[in-house]
């Protein structure tokens, strides 16, 4: 039984973590006002603002105005949240090229097969997001109910849990080091991101090589989904899950702490 509580606790606690990540993600992703506001805080709504690799040609540009800019955010989030079955995206009155177009194609054929790869995966981070909340909920309720059983271990396991989340996330950082250093020779901070982006697309697309090979181009997609664009939502992600364990922490210490009081005051008695 005391072998079964302690992994209750990891897995309680792997719930915790992974689905404040996936949930996180999967509200940041559906949510169009977070994408028209990042697009203004990048500074693509400015006046004059470039677009390149329209279509995915090295020789297309455009410039887009706010109104065109909103209508490419509601499609990418349509996209990845509703039964659009493709990412194609036709755009009339576009400023290509210093020359007003018509029917101008957005993104390019690999754009279109990349954005198939994320919404697979978006869908099966929102079925993991649900799983992962009844999960915790289930179990929290159960440690509840059992409190007695679980206040020596509830501590010390949710902190093992947390140290072997630091070790893999200093692993995952380190092997972008490792890799940039064997093709480049070298080691520079000012190309880290591109690495570590790099490396997590391999842990996100399950090492799929055709996939990993497939999100490496450039369109359109890739001119305004950035890696400034991502970083954004990394931070917005470490900070709330990092809320949530902190939560977690404190509401583990004061169930202890409460039920200590309890058996102490019946042990007086």
């Amino acid at each position: 039984m005391k072998k079964t509580n302690n992994i209750l606790v990891l897995i309680c606690n792997f719930c915790l973590f992974f689905g404040s990540i996936f949930i996180t993600i999967i509200l940041i992703a559906s949510s169009k006002p977070y994408f028209k506001n990042s697009f203004k805080m990048l500074g693509y709504y400015e006046e004059g603002y470039i677009v390149f690799d329209i279509g995915g040609k090295w020789d297309q540009s455009a410039k887009f105005t706010e109104a065109q800019f909103d209508e490419i955010c509601d499609h990418i989030v349509d996209y990845m949240f509703t039964g659009k079955k493709t990412f194609e995206l036709k755009m009339d009155n576009v400023c290509l090229n210093d020359e007003i177009v018509d029917n101008v194609s957005i993104f390019g054929e690999k754009a279109v097969t990349h954005m198939y790869d994320v919404k697979v995966a978006i869908i099966t981070i929102s079925f993991l997001s649900i799983v992962l909340l009844v999960g915790f909920v289930l179990i929290f309720i159960y440690i509840l109910k059992h409190i007695k059983e679980f206040k020596h271990i509830l501590l010390k396991y949710s902190f093992y849990f947390y140290l072997g989340v630091i070790g893999l996330f200093l692993l995952i950082g380190l092997s972008a080091f490792v890799k940039m250093f064997i093709d480049t020779g070298y080691i520079s901070f000012t190309f880290y991101m591109d690495y570590l982006w790099e490396v997590l697309h391999y842990i996100f697309f399950a090492f799929n090589q055709e996939k990993i090979e497939g999100s490496a181009f450039n369109d359109a997609l890739t001119s305004l989904l950035t890696i400034e664009f991502f970083t954004l939502i990394v931070i917005i992600v470490s900070v709330v899950t990092i809320i949530n364990i902190i939560v977690w922490f404190i509401c583990a210490c004061k169930l202890s702490k409460i039920k200590l009081v309890k058996e102490n005051n019946n042990e007086k008695c």
